[in-house]
């Protein structure tokens, strides 16, 4: 098949007079059990990111950002185009070790968690016949 479009999907509530500009881009490199801002992984032994919160451009997480989104003040559901990376996954091109979302400027921002409000994020893929 062919990936024709790919849109992830989020709900997000500004918390500062800022206007912060949200990043999501894909992780390099596997992580796991105790992933945390300091660790990619705790068990079965702990393995640090190359910079804390995967910031490591190029080690922990892709140089070129998959979405950028200046957040604004009336903001709610947004989503942004993913269909690249999609492709990469689903050909093979490179390991799905999913996308951290960041604030990269001075800010503060809520994101609703699927765990405490199902259906908040969302992953839509539209594909084809080849």
């Amino acid at each position: 098949m062919r990936i024709t479009s790919a849109t992830f999907s989020m709900h997000c509530i500004l918390l500062s007079t800022n206007t912060p500009r949200l990043e999501v881009r894909r992780i390099i490199g596997d992580w796991g059990d105790g992933v945390c801002h300091s660790y990619r992984r705790t068990l079965p032994e702990k393995v640090k990111w190359t910079k804390p919160g995967a910031t490591g451009v190029g080690t922990d997480r892709v140089r070129r950002a998959t979405g950028l989104l200046q957040l604004g003040e009336e903001l709610g559901e947004f989503s942004l185009n993913v269909t690249e990376d999609a492709e990469l996954w689903y050909l093979g091109a490179v390991p799905n070790n999913g996308w951290i979302v960041t604030l990269e400027t001075e800010g503060e921002a809520r994101f609703r968690s699927p765990t405490h409000n199902p259906g908040t994020w969302k992953l839509s893929v539209t594909y084809e016949p080849r």
